[in-house]
């Protein structure tokens, strides 16, 4: 498995320690916990309650994906009111213009299903290619969805 960086998981991301779990090894939760640095002295944490015989509502699968950053090209090359539809979207998707600002700056990852919905706006308004970040990199995702 992969290393985790401990300083890309969010500080409010639910961490599990519990090592008894079937299936700690292939979890993302899992293995953040045994990143993290022993200065921390407090964290949120799956609790036992979460699981249910061999399945836990809170297991995400530890594997690496494309994680994009960055929006400052998402509308070149697109026509003017096309482009302004399809922002107006993006802002609503994220929830308000601060946040989209903040993904737009890089600020936060554009997780796999993010670039998926921002590609179905795209699609919804007849654009035949898909959305072009800024960066991509290979990471986890450390969403809560």
């Amino acid at each position: 498995m992969e290393i985790i960086d401990f300083k890309e998981v969010p500080s409010k991301w639910a961490l599990c320690f519990q090592s008894e779990c079937p299936l700690a090894t292939s979890c993302l939760r899992f293995s953040a916990g045994l990143q993290m640095p022993e200065q921390v002295t407090h964290h949120m944490a799956v609790m036992k309650g979460a699981r249910k015989g061999d399945s836990c509502s809170m297991y995400r699968e530890a594997r690496l994906e494309v994680i994009a950053r960055g929006m400052t090209s998402l509308f070149d090359g697109l026509q003017q009111q096309v482009a302004m539809d399809i922002r107006k979207e993006v802002i609503k998707l994220f929830g308000s213009r601060a946040q989209y600002y903040r993904y737009r700056a890089a600020d936060y990852p554009l997780t796999p299903a993010l670039q998926e919905q921002i590609n179905q706006i795209f699609k919804k308004y007849g654009v035949d290619h898909p959305a072009q970040f800024d960066h991509t990199t290979m990471g986890f995702d450390f969403s809560d969805y």
